[in-house]
Order: C-alpha cells, then sequence, then structure tokens
C-alpha cells in the first residue's frame, strides 16, 4: 500500500448512539490500520493505507461520504511517517 492517510470523521448529532458500532465497522475494513475514538471534534480518527489515491477517493465515497451517520469528514494525505 503506497497512499496512507488520517481521515477525522464527524458523527451526526442524531447519530451519536451509533458512534461506537461505526467505528467497529470501520475498524473490520481491509484498507483501515488504525481507528481512535475521540474526546471533542472530530469524533473518530480513522488511518488508512490504499494503493492508489483512486483508491482512497472511492474508499471515501463508499464508506463514508454514503454513510448517513457521518456528517462530515476530512481526509489529509501522509507524505513521511517519522516515527
Amino acid at each position: 500500500m503506497s497512499v496512507n492517510a488520517m481521515i477525522s470523521i464527524v458523527v451526526a448529532a442524531h447519530a451519536r448512539d451509533r458512534m461506537l458500532p461505526s467505528a467497529q465497522a470501520l475498524g473490520a475494513l481491509p484498507q483501515v490500520r488504525d481507528v481512535f475514538v475521540l474526546g471533542g471534534t472530530p469524533d473518530l480518527l480513522v488511518r488508512v493505507a490504499t494503493s492508489t489515491i483512486d483508491e482512497l477517493r472511492d474508499f471515501v465515497a463508499r464508506h463514508l461520504g454514503a454513510n448517513p451517520a457521518f456528517s462530515s469528514t476530512q481526509t489529509s494525505i501522509i507524505f513521511e511517517h517519522l516515527r
């Protein structure tokens, strides 16, 4: 996998009770390396690894953008991991 990203997710107010199950479902996806449930905003931070930028875009659209429990996402590409 050559494209790594951190994705911040804000859970919709109406879906707060589904935050942990949604985080667990994300963790089961093969592209997902880590899922962090946070206090404050954002609610979730997800580290993903894909083969291409197109695959990353498709992952975000299919698994995050299409999920009504998520009100917003922000994707940050990781250029280099120092530690």
